[in-house]
């Protein structure tokens, strides 16, 4: 039969994106490095060659690869800190989930700096955290931590509103949106399967996450965050650069 197929090796399924320092290539790990729900991952190699030509017709009698980039794309859809961080160009690492969570004990006094949370959970926050008061809806006010005393947190400056008992109090990171700090390179590992169940792995040595970050609060579809990465030689300097000269990734496939 024509165009018969001579395996089962078909593309069709997802992928665990993991980012982590250059030097821990080979030990990412989903529970510590992976973005989470990825859709449409796909990288590509792109050579660019200069050609020889000769006589009036320009014949071809050579040619030599000048150029051969590679990048990946991808739809990260968890909006975590990090996952924003590292879509704006900053080391998502410096951006841990933040754990921290309390409640208000008392109402806030409005126009006072002062608010306590639940007894015996003082002691979880740390002075200079920014932390989020959320009365839900749109009643939240971010504050930063002047001082602590016991289960009392007075912030920098006055609260405005007044939040009820048992509002939620949480440590949260502030990402910054278009800081001109250079960005960092990374490793990547991909790790997927083809239809047929078997795994497909890419390790990608030293990276850049070079675009990515778009945030739109709607009501007709989920949003995600459009990464474009692009991918590098190493240089003597980076860690692993013995095992990676020559060679910008690796598609490891059986």
């Amino acid at each position: 039969m024509a165009g018969e197929a001579l395996t089962n090796k078909f593309m069709l399924g997802s992928a665990t994106v993991m980012i982590g320092p250059q030097a821990d290539l080979m030990d990412l790990t989903p529970a510590a490095h992976a973005l989470g729900l990825v859709k449409n991952f796909s990288i590509s190699a792109q050579p660019q060659f200069t050609d020889l030509r000769q006589g009036v017709q320009n014949q071809l009698v050579a040619s030599v690869m000048t150029e051969n980039t590679v990048r990946a794309s991808m739809e990260v859809y968890e909006y975590t800190a990090r996952n924003l961080a590292y879509a704006l160009t900053l080391d998502g690492t410096d951006y841990p989930a933040a754990t921290v969570v309390s409640t208000l004990a008392a109402p806030t006094a409005g126009n006072d700096a002062d608010a306590t949370v639940q007894s015996g959970l003082g002691a979880s926050f740390t002075v200079g955290d920014y932390v989020m008061i959320d009365g839900g809806g749109d009643l939240v006010e971010v504050r930063k931590i002047a001082s602590i005393a016991t289960d009392t947190i007075t912030f920098d400056a006055d609260i405005n509103r007044v939040f009820a008992s048992g509002a939620a109090v949480s440590v949260v990171n502030s990402v910054d949106v278009g800081s001109k700090a250079e960005p960092d390179y990374y490793a990547m590992q991909v790790v997927g399967r083809a239809s047929n169940g078997e795994p497909i792995v890419l390790l990608l040595p030293k990276v850049r996450i070079t675009g990515g970050f778009t945030m739109a609060f709607g009501t007709d579809n989920f949003g995600n965050l459009p990464f474009e990465v692009t991918v590098f030689d190493k240089v003597a300097t980076d860690p692993l650069y013995a095992d990676w000269v020559g060679r910008q990734a690796s598609l490891l496939r059986a």
